[in-house]
């Protein structure tokens, strides 16, 4: 993507300022993972619309605005994970085969979709945050799929995924916190959203040792510092970023 053209675009609309755009692109120059649409909405200079539309602007797509509905053809024709590797979402159509994508920086993705396929594919522009979302709830469903009802879907030997996917859903919905709470009888899961601290699963009490040796793995805690250590860190990546999570106890 053009970051001087995006930028230009955002002006033009009056939805930043000059001196806005300079600090992100000063800001990118020196950590050159993040695309500049994520710089302005990190900062709160523009929202995740207003980055789509201008997105859209540049290359003449429509902008999707609707519910993630899937494809499954298209599922099954991609496969998961190329869909979650290339930040694409195959909506569910009656007459078209249709694609959401939040950026346009990786053009071989939508010419191997459109080679593959053999036949037109529309592409929309959404919104980076409610498509990762959508993905990873797709990629949910998928691993969910034949699980007997009743039962919970996060058994122990995919804990480690299960937590992922935690992380992913909390980064693409902004939360600012994840709160894993042991209680008498489960482990309940609660995320911060826009200050709100939100209740977002339960799980079973006996997955907390497990869970517990997950975070501290990835934090490169050892058991032995259980005792006495408040904060520790880990880089987690995050699509086509990395994001730097702090882990702490009370």
């Amino acid at each position: 993507m053009n970051n001087q053209r995006l930028g230009h675009i955002l002006l033009k609309e009056g939805l930043i300022e000059p001196q806005q755009l300079d600090f992100c692109l000063s800001v990118q120059k020196n950590n050159g993972h993040q695309k500049l649409g994520q710089l302005l909405c990190h900062y709160n200079f523009v929202n995740e619309m207003a980055i789509a539309k201008a997105i859209a602007a540049q290359v003449g797509w429509p902008v999707f605005e609707g519910e993630y509905t899937p494809d499954e053809t298209m599922v099954d024709t991609f496969g998961i994970t190329f869909l979650l590797e290339h930040n694409v979402f195959p909506l569910q159509s009656a007459s078209e085969t249709v694609f959401v994508v939040s950026c346009i920086d990786d053009v071989a993705t939508t010419d191997v979709i459109s080679q593959r396929l053999g036949h037109q594919v529309i592409f929309y522009v959404g919104m980076e945050g409610a498509l990762r979302g959508a993905l990873e709830d797709l990629l949910r469903q998928h691993r969910s799929a034949g699980q007997p009802k009743g039962e919970p879907v996060v058994m122990v030997e995919h804990l480690s995924e299960w937590f992922e996917h935690c992380l992913n859903q909390a980064i693409g919905q902004s939360a600012s916190d994840i709160h894993i709470e042991p209680s008498q009888k489960v482990i309940e899961v609660r995320r911060r959203i826009d200050g709100i601290l939100n209740f977002y699963q339960a799980l079973p009490l006996k997955y907390l040792p497990r869970l517990v040796n997950i975070i501290f793995h990835k934090a490169e805690v050892t058991i032995s510092d259980f005792g006495h250590f408040h904060d520790a860190r880990f880089l987690y990546p995050y699509f086509n970023r990395t994001v730097d999570i702090r882990v702490s106890h009370i």
